[in-house]
C-alpha cells in the first residue's frame, strides 16, 4: 500500500538531485576568468604597469597604485580596501573599437571600500557587485561601465561621469552624487536612500523601480535634480 507514496518520493528526490548543479551555478556564479594569458605580478612602489596582471582574490589592502595602468587586470574578489588608486586606469574594451571588443575582464565582487579613486578611469570596465563603500570616486570616469549590483554606501561621487553605465540594482544610500552625470544610465531598482543628487544630470536615465524616499520625477529634455519634482 505504501509503494505509490515511496515511488512519488523517489521521483521527487531524483528531480531535486538534477537541480543541484543549477542551484550551485546560481549560488556561486562563474568567475569569468579571462581567456587570454595573465601575468603574475607583485605590487612595487616604482611599478605602474599592471596590465593583464592576475590579482584574483589578492590582498591589496592599502596598496599604492595611484596613476597605475590596470587595464585588463583580473581583480575577481580582490581586496583593495583603503588603496590609493587616484588617477588609475581600469578601463575595459571600448565597444566602438573592434580591436578591444571581446577583451573585457569581468571582475566580480572586487572590494574598493575606503579607497581613493578620484579621477580614476573605469570606462567600459566590468565590475559587477563591486564594493565602493566610503570610497572617493570624485571626478572618476565610469562611462559605460558594468556596475550591476555595485554598492556605493556613503561614497563621494561628486562630478563623476556615469553616462550609460549599467547600475541595475546598485545601492547609493547616503552617497554624494553632486554634479554627477547619470545620463542614459540603467538605474532600474537602484537604491538612492538619503543620497545627494544636487545638480546631477539624469536625462535618459532609467529609474524604473528605483527607490528614493523623495520620489523625484523629472521634466525637460536634459533634467537635473533641481528640475525634478516630488511625485
Amino acid at each position: 500500500m505504501n509503494r505509490p507514496r515511496l515511488h512519488r518520493t523517489g521521483t521527487a528526490l531524483r528531480r531535486l538531485i538534477r537541480l543541484v548543479p543549477l542551484l550551485i551555478f546560481l549560488t556561486f556564479p562563474l568567475s569569468s576568468h579571462p581567456q587570454t594569458k595573465l601575468r603574475d605580478c607583485t605590487v612595487r612602489p616604482s611599478e605602474r604597469d599592471y596590465t593583464r596582471c592576475d590579482f584574483q582574490k589578492a590582498n591589496l589592502r592599502g596598496a599604492h597604485l595611484a596613476g597605475s595602468d590596470l587595464r585588463g587586470a583580473y581583480l575577481y574578489l580582490a581586496d583593495l580596501k583603503g588603496s590609493d588608486l587616484a588617477g588609475a586606469v581600469l578601463a575595459g574594451g571600448d565597444p566602438s573599437d573592434p580591436h578591444t571588443t571581446g577583451q573585457e575582464v569581468v571582475n566580480r565582487m572586487a572590494n574598493f571600500s575606503h579607497s581613493s579613486l578620484a579621477g580614476a578611469d573605469f570606462r567600459w570596465a566590468h565590475f559587477p557587485w563591486a564594493y565602493f563603500a566610503i570610497a572617493d570616486l570624485s571626478g572618476a570616469n565610469l562611462e559605460g561601465a558594468d556596475l550591476e549590483g555595485a554598492r556605493f554606501e556613503v561614497t563621494y561621487m561628486a562630478n563623476a561621469n556615469l553616462r550609460g553605465a549599467n547600475l541595475h540594482l546598485a545601492r547609493f544610500p547616503e552617497a554624494d552624487l553632486t554634479g554627477a552625470d547619470l545620463s542614459g544610465a540603467d538605474l532600474r531598482e537602484a537604491n538612492f536612500e538619503r543620497a545627494i543628487l544636487d545638480g546631477a544630470k539624469l536625462n535618459g536615465a532609467n529609474f524604473a523601480g528605483a527607490f528614493n524616499p523623495k520620489g523625484f520625477r523629472c521634466r525637460g529634455d536634459e533634467p537635473s535634480i533641481d528640475q525634478c519634482v516630488l511625485q
